[in-house]
């Protein structure tokens, strides 16, 4: 597995997290981002940026043609499905409309939610329908990446996310 090795603190005012590949076990957070309410959502974003990593952003990589084609279609789903939105306890944060791998960590980082279910179903049908065939597309890409173990929980969390009433038959 992913071994999260260290988790960085540093001094700030400024609230931000980052996860960096030269330094593939930490996870660093800037400390005012700790005193704000949804420093677990924080750590967990960078922890999904951490496994993308370790597959050579190859699980984000996947994303990019959807990501591309919601941000012409529908770029309200981004707004939606960031954490300042989808996880309204973070109470600000998410960039999923960046790139590929911010799209990705914020969408596993809402798989991984305990309220994802409820959060759904307050969401319109379009955001759903949209939020189903990521779904569909991260699992395929996970599934298909060399190495990546296909006993990984967050496969069949992706699949009883994908079976929840909020998205059955998107």
């Amino acid at each position: 597995g992913t071994d999260i090795q260290q988790i960085a603190v540093m001094n700030s005012d400024r609230p931000n997290a980052s996860y960096s590949k030269l330094n593939p076990a930490t996870i660093t957070i800037l400390d005012d981002r700790l005193a704000e309410k949804g420093a677990k959502e924080v750590a967990r974003h960078e922890s999904f940026h951490l496994i993308d990593g370790k597959y050579d952003y190859k699980l984000s990589a996947g994303l990019e043609p959807l990501q591309q084609r919601l941000l012409q279609a529908s770029p309200a789903f981004f707004r939606k499905l960031n954490e300042s939105s989808f996880i309204p306890e973070v109470g600000t944060g998410g960039h999923s409309d960046e790139n590929s791998r911010e799209f990705f960590a914020s969408l596993m980082n809402s798989v991984a939610h305990d309220r994802c279910e409820d959060r759904l179903k307050k969401m319109d049908p379009e955001f759903r329908k949209n939020y189903a065939e990521a779904l569909r597309t991260v699992r395929d890409q996970l599934s298909s990446t060399a190495g990546f173990p296909q006993d990984a929980p967050i496969l069949a969390l992706i699949d009883q996310r994908l079976s929840s009433s909020p998205l059955k038959n998107r």
